[in-house]
C-alpha cells in the first residue's frame, strides 16, 4: 500500500502527523515550522525569531477537507505563519507562509522543518546508512558532522528494504539551506526553506514536498530535479512573495 493520510498531533502544537502503511505501520512527523531563524535590522548575526518547542498552545488547526490540513500562528506584532499539508499519490505537499509582523527589516530567514521519523521503523536511520543529500555531482551519503556543499535543499532516506523512499525538498528557492540531520533519538532529517529578506508586513509562501515512494533515493531526486527544471523554466509560478 502506497498512500500517506495526515492528521494532526497535540503537542508540540505545530506538528502534523503523516502515516504511510509501508511494511507496517510508518508514522512520520512533521513539525512545521519547529522554529524561524534570520538576523533583525539591528542585529549584527542570525538569532531565533520564534522556536516552536517553547510555544505549546496558540496553535490554530483545521481540515481543509480531501485529507488536507492546515495549522496557523498569531504572534502579533511579531510573526505569523500558516502551514498547510496535502497527500497525493506517492507524495505529501507542503506549504508554508511567513509573515514579518514587525517594523524591521529581517535578513536571511529561514525556517526549521523538522521531518522526524523515529516513528516509522522502516526508514528511522539513525547510523546514517540510508540517507542522502543532493551535492553538485548527485547524491551523496549525509555525515553526523554536516555537508560542506549542497545544490538544492533535498533530502532522502531509504527503507531497510531499499525499496522505498521518504524524501523531502523544497522545489524553488533562490538560497537553499543546507540540508542535515538532528538527534538521533528523533531521527529527523531537514531541508529548510528559505526566505530571503522580508519587509515589514510582507508575507512569503514557500511550497515544498515530502515523497513517499516506492523506489530509490536516486528514483526520488530524479523527480525532484525534473520538478525543480520545470519550476525554474516558469512552469511553475507556486512558490512566490505576495
Amino acid at each position: 500500500m502506497n498512500e500517506a493520510v495526515i492528521g494532526p498531533r497535540a503537542y508540540p502544537s505545530n506538528q502534523m502527523l503523516i502515516h504511510w502503511p509501508y511494511r507496517g505501520n510508518n508514522y512520520i512527523h512533521v513539525m512545521m515550522p519547529e522554529g524561524v531563524g534570520g538576523r533583525r535590522e539591528s542585529e549584527e548575526h542570525r538569532s531565533h525569531l520564534f522556536n516552536g518547542w517553547r510555544t505549546a498552545t496558540g496553535f490554530g488547526y483545521r481540515s481543509l477537507g480531501d485529507g488536507e490540513w492546515e495549522n496557523s500562528f498569531d504572534e502579533p506584532g511579531v510573526l505569523q505563519f500558516r502551514g498547510r499539508c496535502h497527500p497525493i499519490e506517492a507524495r505529501v505537499e507542503l506549504e508554508l507562509a511567513l509573515t514579518n509582523d514587525t517594523k524591521q527589516v529581517w535578513h536571511d530567514v529561514s525556517a526549521n522543518v523538522c521531518v522526524s521519523l523515529a516513528a516509522a521503523p522502516q526508514f528511522a536511520d539513525p547510523g546514517l546508512e540510508r540517507t542522502f543529500y543532493a551535492a553538485a555531482e548527485g547524491l551523496k551519503p549525509v555525515v553526523r558532522e554536516g555537508v560542506s556543499e549542497w545544490a538544492h535543499g533535498f533530502i532522502a532516506v531509504a527503507s531497510e528494504d531499499g525499496a522505498a523512499t521518504i524524501a523531502y525538498g523544497w522545489p524553488v528557492q533562490e538560497k537553499p539551506d543546507y540540508p542535515h540531520v538532528g538527534d538521533p533519538a528523533l531521527a529527523c532529517v531537514h531541508a529548510n526553506p528559505h526566505y530571503g529578506t522580508l519587509e515589514p508586513g510582507q508575507l512569503v509562501v514557500q511550497r515544498g514536498v515530502i515523497y513517499t515512494l516506492l523506489g530509490t533515493p536516486a528514483d526520488a531526486y530524479q523527480q525532484f530535479r525534473m520538478e525543480q527544471l520545470q519550476a525554474t523554466s516558469g512552469g511553475d509560478t507556486k512558490n512566490r512573495k505576495n
